[in-house]
């Protein structure tokens, strides 16, 4: 004989399954079931079309501005290239090279036999030394010597140098103070627009170099002076040497 818990169970169940079929023949066919958590569920399709085409419209629009302001960052970074660009063409830099090669917008500090001479300053020992660049590398001095370094740095950038005898270099191989008011009162915010200073090349532990340039035999030669401006020190058949009456550079 079976449980009365079983046979109670059983008319329960009965009674849920009669009373589920009943609501659902009462449902009209043409209702519509809002399902809680989605506004979508529950409206016709013409509304839902409208709903969509909204949102397509609200997309549309982000894309566009989107687009906006891609095209407006792009332009700006045009806008900086070209300062860029230009700031580079006015500036003096030491750009790095190696093996007799020339990089982008080079100084022309002279022509020889109609090519173009360019500066270019090399490491050795205790300091850098600025010369001439030739076919393998760049030709410095040092101690009585004509070198080249295969590895260098060519003065590149704006083309509207000066070139001023040695003697000009003489107020900036005083003593600092004078040095530095002469400075000042050279500045081109004091009115003084023509004021210019020597570009140093290089230096030794106890003193910069200049750049230089001078007539030896038919041609021009490159090569670094001291800050009394003396003498160009250039190299010639693997020799170090001294000519006077040197250009000095200036900016």
């Amino acid at each position: 004989m079976r449980n009365p818990i079983f046979y109670l169970l059983l008319i329960v169940a009965c009674s849920f399954s009669t009373a589920s079929a009943m609501s659902a023949e009462n449902i009209p066919a043409n209702s519509q079931v809002v399902i809680t958590g989605n506004p979508v569920q529950g409206l016709n399709n013409t509304q839902m079309q409208l709903q969509l085409q909204a949102q397509e419209l609200q997309l549309e629009q982000q894309i566009l501005q989107i687009k906006q302001r891609l095209w407006q960052l792009q332009q700006q970074a045009a806008v900086q290239k070209n300062q860029s660009a230009q700031q580079a063409e006015t500036d003096l830099r030491w750009v790095d090279a190696k093996g007799g090669k020339v990089p982008a917008n080079p100084v022309i500090a002279a022509l020889a036999n109609g090519k173009p001479l360019y500066i270019c300053r090399s490491n050795y020992l205790q300091g850098i030394h600025p010369g001439q660049l030739v076919d393998k590398g760049c030709l410095i001095t040092y101690s009585g010597r004509a070198l080249i370094q295969t590895r260098y740095q060519i003065l590149t950038g704006k083309q509207a140098v000066t070139w001023k005898p040695g003697s000009a270099l003489i107020p900036f191989s005083r003593p600092f103070p004078y040095y530095n008011s002469l400075v000042i009162a050279g500045n081109p915010a004091a009115g003084n627009a023509n004021f210019a200073l020597p570009v140093q090349g290089g230096y030794e532990p106890d003193h910069p170099l200049y750049i230089c340039r001078v007539m030896y035999g038919e041609n021009i030669r490159l090569g670094k002076t001291f800050p009394d401006g003396q003498a160009c020190n250039i190299g010639v058949e693997g020799a170090e040497v001294h000519v006077q009456a040197s250009e000095v550079l200036f900016d």
